[in-house]
């Protein structure tokens, strides 16, 4: 199985992300400035970021706690934004049925201040 995402350093070191959106692997990532992000959405598709200072990348999940899949899980959307100065761009890839969102936002409105400090590689 392939990782959904895949990172090359400023000094030619790699990482391999998780396998799926359960287990990304998001904060093992090194502190080292991370020179291209390669992400595979889930039409299969591999876009290669690399012009940003900063990424961001989490997943929203919803949890049953009634009726017959009392207890499980669903995975609803993963966000990614990837931010240049004061540009952030966000793909929200919703899970369910793989459609992809972007959308341009500035790195000091509320949604992005908001964000936990420790997410940002």
């Amino acid at each position: 199985m392939e990782s959904i995402y895949f990172i090359v350093f400023s000094d030619d070191t790699k990482f391999i992300g998780g396998k799926d959106y359960i287990s990304t692997r998001w904060l093992e990532i090194s502190p080292k400035k991370i020179a291209q992000l390669y992400y595979r959405f889930p039409n299969r598709e591999v876009k290669c970021f690399d012009k940003f200072d900063k990424y961001y990348h989490y997943v929203e999940a919803t949890l049953d706690f009634s009726g017959g899949n009392k207890g499980q899980q669903h995975l609803v959307k993963a966000i990614l934004y990837c931010r240049s100065f004061d540009l952030v761009k966000k793909y929200t890839i919703n899970l369910q049925n793989g459609n992809v969102k972007e959308e341009n936002l500035m790195a000091d409105c509320e949604e992005i201040q908001k964000l936990n400090p420790i997410g940002w590689k």
